[in-house]
């Protein structure tokens, strides 16, 4: 394999920049939300330039994902086979002890930021995916949603106002009185189920799964936007650790770079340490739910 330069290895960490990954999630996630409001209303519907906006949004969304993931790839593949110029720097058996070590330290640093980075970039896309799928089934059925609601309406105000006395036909010819039995049955049956009929068509099933499906996707956006901010957070720590990383290779330890050094390192540390113990908490969870 050709030789990995400082250069090469300085060119693939500032190649990864996201920018444009988050603010098209940004921008997609609230055009998502505006076609939310409209779907299952009477005059539910987007423009066709608007829908075709929000397509190009998405295809933006999973061209930037792959070509960061393409990114992340080449630039651990850099820092796997960088051979450190270590014997060619001068200096004393402890500098150069401290520049191997934290060398070491920061390298680790920066793969587990990457991979940390291309994981939440692909549950992002994941749950992008899921929020489209849901969508596109209301908004073919939007139609039926809106029918079914004016029907529920209906069947509400026929509830509400039904007659209080009971319609009868004068006359004992045999037509007549199977006229009054039918009107007959349906008074029994609305005295009998009049309550469950107005209740079911009051919480009416439609306004229900609209309500959830917006309970849901809120839910879905709110987390998109924390896990979009969770990659802001890596990128600062994927810069700041690759310019000491470069500065350690191409001129060594400095006692000037021990703070920000100790620094860089116990956070990530931090953020490690908690991500694990989430998990375990979460699996915990998981199977005590099962248990029961």
């Amino acid at each position: 394999m050709e030789e990995i330069t400082l250069e090469d290895l300085a060119n693939a960490i500032r190649t990864i920049h996201p920018k444009r990954f988050t603010v098209q999630v940004d921008r997609y996630v609230k055009g998502a939300a505006v076609l939310d409001q409209v779907l299952g209303s009477e005059n539910g519907g987007w423009p066709e330039k608007r829908r075709r906006s929000h397509e190009a949004c998405y295809e933006s969304i999973r061209r930037e994902a792959s070509r960061i993931q393409d990114q992340s790839t080449l630039t651990v593949n850099r820092l796997i086979h960088f051979r450190f110029p270590i014997d060619s720097q001068e200096g004393t058996p402890e500098r150069d002890r401290q520049t191997r070590t934290y060398y070491s330290k920061i390298k680790k640093q920066q793969m587990e930021v990457l991979a940390a980075i291309t994981d939440e970039i692909d549950i992002i896309q994941s749950m992008i995916d899921h929020a489209r799928k849901m969508q596109s089934v209301l908004m073919n059925h939007s139609e039926t949603l809106v029918k079914t609601a004016g029907l529920m309406s209906i069947i509400r105000e026929r509830i509400v106002r039904r007659p209080t006395t009971l319609l009868r036909l004068a006359g004992r010819d045999r037509k007549i009185q199977q006229l009054n039995d039918a009107f007959q049955r349906i008074q029994d049956f609305e005295n009998t189920h009049s309550e469950g009929i107005r209740r079911n068509a009051e919480e009416n099933p439609v306004t229900s799964a609209m309500s959830s499906y917006h309970r849901l996707t809120r839910t879905t956006y709110s987390e998109i936007e924390r896990r979009k901010a969770v990659i802001e957070e890596h990128i600062k720590d994927l810069k700041r650790g690759g310019k000491l990383l470069l500065k350690l290779a191409s001129k060594g330890y400095s006692p000037r770079m021990k703070r920000t050094l100790d620094m860089l390192v116990c956070q990530h540390e931090d953020r490690t340490r908690d991500f694990h113990h989430h998990i375990r908490e979460n699996r915990l969870r998981l199977y005590s739910d099962a248990e029961h």
